[in-house]
């Protein structure tokens, strides 16, 4: 686990499907760019509120395309 929690540390973005471990990226301060093609707005707002403690950036779509998800990085 400190292994993964390093990596994420030194990660410019963390990009995921909505998961486990994106929840983690979130808890380690990272930006992350998360997606969903099922929960929609509903949780958009966990991410950026509920799920996001120390208010760190979250990128989220709702079925990104690749050119989505390469702006970013």
């Amino acid at each position: 686990l400190s292994e993964i929690t390093e990596v994420i540390n030194s990660a410019k973005i963390v990009l995921g499907q909505s998961s486990g471990p994106m929840h983690l990226a979130a808890l380690c301060e990272a930006e992350i760019a998360v997606w969903s093609t099922s929960k929609g707005e509903g949780l958009k707002d966990r991410y950026e509120t509920i799920w996001n403690p120390f208010k760190n950036k979250v990128n989220y779509f709702v079925s990104p395309t690749h050119g989505d998800l390469l702006e970013l990085i």
